[in-house]
């Protein structure tokens, strides 16, 4: 995964966490000055590893590995 990826990880995981437990839908994640293109290959990437799932609203929900104080 490319620098720029890896900060934008970062920054949806941080918010993830900031919302929990209230889970995010994917157009909360808009971040300002990045590419929707590179928003969603991270959320691929964190979906594939497990960090984050996706329900059938499209609601991204942090792995239970990954919630604050466990």
């Amino acid at each position: 995964m490319c620098r720029k990826n890896k900060l934008i990880m970062r920054v949806v995981l941080s918010e993830l966490m900031t919302s929990y437990p209230k889970p995010l839908k994917r157009h909360e994640l808009v971040l300002s000055g990045v590419a929707e293109s590179d928003v969603d290959t991270v959320i691929d990437y964190l979906t594939q590893e497990n960090y984050v799932s996706c329900d059938e609203q499209g609601q991204l929900i942090l792995s239970s590995e990954l919630e604050p104080g466990s």
